[in-house]
């Protein structure tokens, strides 16, 4: 009898407790988890979620937001660690890199594992394709994390890349982007919130799928 009210105290001070906490400026999500209490009984707790990988990646690149190259080169501390997450010690197009280094600063494994700065390396495994443009429908929703890449028939080949932040479901999308400015330039000057028509996207992949 009086492990059976221990049992019931130590669970009902962890429930107190998980109420009580709260983060600024955000709504907490519970998740129910069955606790068995002895042989019959058994209460529901609840849990608060963890994060979904998805939010935790948008929001590594968010802390971004506000970059800006030192001189329009791309250059500046900033933009210097940017491309040291890709290996890269010079100046350069840091677009790719700039998705690369949100998703090592979430702990995981970042883009791809070979040169993961060129932007067609984004777009070469097929298993991880979510849409292409010509092939799927506009209406398809377009997740949040998603990686999305703007073809430049100039070069002939994939020249920007960015990631979903939210599809509004009207036809365009809401994104965050490296190395481009508020026009949506491949070789812009800082990190911006952009709209995008689906129409200008060529092609859409998924790095988060292994990680849900």
């Amino acid at each position: 009898m009086e492990k059976k009210i221990i049992h019931y105290f130590i669970i009902i001070c962890l429930f107190s407790f998980l109420f009580s906490c709260q983060r600024s400026n955000n709504v907490i999500e519970y998740k129910e988890v069955p606790v068995i209490i002895n042989q019959v009984d058994t209460i529901i707790v609840y849990v608060e979620k963890d994060p979904r990988i998805e939010d935790l990646f948008i929001d590594s690149l968010k802390i971004r937001l506000g970059t800006r190259e030192l001189t329009g080169n791309n250059d500046g501390e900033v933009v210097k660690r940017i491309l040291a997450s890709c290996g890269i010690t010079f100046p350069a197009p840091w677009c790719a890199c700039f998705l690369h280094d949100g998703l090592q600063r979430i702990g995981t494994e970042g883009g791809p594992s070979k040169d993961p700065g060129w932007t067609p390396n984004w777009f070469k495994d097929p298993n991880k394709i979510t849409w292409v443009r010509d092939r799927d429908s506009y209406k398809k929703h377009f997740e949040k994390g998603w990686i999305g890449a703007i073809y430049y028939r100039s070069k002939g080949r994939i020249g920007h890349v960015f990631a979903i932040v939210e599809d509004t479901d009207d036809g365009y999308v809401i994104t965050i982007e490296g190395n481009t400015n508020s026009a949506g330039a491949r070789e812009g000057n800082g990190v911006f919130i952009r709209i995008r028509s689906k129409k200008e996207i060529y092609m859409m992949a998924d790095w988060l799928s292994q990680y849900k």
